[in-house]
C-alpha cells in the first residue's frame, strides 16, 4: 500500500473535486442550459444575461443553443 504526501493528497483531491464539478457542470447544462438559453433569447432572464443575446432577428434559437453547445464542449476538452 502506497502512502501519499500530504501534497499529493491535496492535489489529488482537488483533481477529483474539479473531475466531479465538471460532470456535475455538464449534466446541469443538459437538463437546464437550452431552457436557460431560451429564457435569455426571449428576454425572460436577468437582465445582465438578457443582453448577450442580442440578435434576436438575425439568428433563430437553434443557432444560440448550438453555440452554447459548442462552447461547453470545448471548455471541457481545454479544461481536461
Amino acid at each position: 500500500m502506497t502512502h501519499l504526501s500530504k501534497t499529493e493528497r491535496i492535489i489529488s483531491h482537488i483533481t477529483v473535486s474539479l473531475f466531479i464539478l465538471s460532470i456535475l457542470g455538464y449534466l446541469g447544462y443538459c437538463f437546464f442550459g437550452n431552457s436557460l438559453i431560451a429564457g435569455i433569447y426571449e428576454g425572460r432572464s436577468l437582465s445582465c444575461l438578457n443582453q448577450l443575446i442580442q440578435y434576436q432577428h438575425k439568428y433563430d434559437l437553434a443557432h444560440y443553443q448550438q453555440i452554447g453547445t459548442v462552447v461547453l464542449n470545448r471548455m471541457l476538452v481545454v479544461f481536461w
